[in-house]
């Protein structure tokens, strides 16, 4: 549709081989950005015995192996990534990959992915702090760190749907990221233009971008089944990240879509309609060259 920029995300559980055959056919189906799931283990429903490997890590490989996608991490904690590190990375990957690296902060949103880890999980309101002073950081730093980074200024990517998030979005960011209903979405980019207008931004408006889990089949017996798995499993915590993914008027909504092929681009037409300008889609499991092909063409990426 026109307009309208794609992307797509989530690396976990997927081997090493999956993750470089998902980014050099992202690139060729035609997305703008790959991102890779950080985390330290699996989360959301996904299997710990199959595990993931490191985000940063892993875009920074896939760099050298792609010409065009836009690479990051959707998105790197700073209750557990220090900033100052996370930024020679990112540094790293800008340079390796000829100016390609988003730079996705977040602050962090399962304690016992933390507890697991050794890492303190803190008040919330301390790790938005947190998440302020890692972007001011990072962005300030982008400018004058030796090499210089190619793309300026520094490509921050900030998720979060809270008050505090949007406001940090605001001043430091060039994309922010949500997840949620059309409605809910619509009042969350709302936020983000009156958030922009009180900080006196002066840059290009943040550019609202939304993460959206996709799940097709091609008859209701698979969807029933899908819908049902899915409301069994931890993935409905992603809900967690940011409070809510529905308004309160939409007790029991989410921002997944369970469906035909053919009903995934009027899915996103609701969005667009609100203001949403890059949908997010994750990548299919179980991951093949031709789910992935699907996926595409079922939203209108080719």
């Amino acid at each position: 549709m026109p307009g309208m920029r794609f992307s797509v995300a989530g690396t976990m559980n997927l081997t090493w081989d999956e993750a470089r055959r998902a980014a050099l056919l992202a690139e060729e189906l035609g997305f703008d950005e790959l991102y890779a799931s950080d985390h330290l283990r699996a989360v959301a429903g996904f299997d710990e015995r199959l595990g993931l490997l490191d985000a940063v890590s892993l875009v920074t490989a896939l760099a050298p192996l792609t010409s065009r996608i836009r690479l990051g991490c959707l998105v790197s904690p700073v209750s557990f990534r220090h900033p100052a590190i996370l930024l020679r990375q990112l540094q790293s990957l800008d340079l390796i990959s000829g100016g390609r690296a988003i730079v996705g902060l977040g602050a962090g949103w399962d304690p016992e992915e933390h507890a697991d880890f050794g890492f303190d999980f803190a008040a919330t309101r301390e790790r938005l702090q947190a998440l302020d002073d890692a972007c001011a950081f990072i962005a300030s730093r982008w400018a004058t760190i030796n090499p210089r980074p190619i793309q300026q200024p520094a490509p921050v990517l900030v998720a979060g749907a809270s008050s505090a998030a949007l406001r940090i979005a605001a001043r430091h960011a060039v994309a922010w990221n949500g997840l949620g209903t059309p409605a809910y979405m619509a009042d969350r980019i709302a936020r983000l233009r009156l958030a922009e207008r009180e900080v006196g931004r002066s840059a290009a408006p943040v550019e609202a971008t939304l993460n959206l889990i996709a799940v097709l089949a091609n008859d209701e017996p698979a969807l029933e089944r899908i819908r049902a798995r899915l409301a069994a499993s931890a993935v409905t915590r992603l809900a967690t990240a940011q409070a809510r993914m529905g308004l309160p008027s939409e007790e029991g909504a989410s921002g997944m879509f369970v469906g035909f092929p053919n009903e995934l681009r009027g899915e996103i037409e609701r969005y667009a309609a609100v203001g949403v300008q890059r949908v997010i889609l994750t990548l299919p499991r179980p991951f093949t060259p031709d789910s992935l092909e699907l996926l595409a063409r079922s939203a209108g990426v080719i």
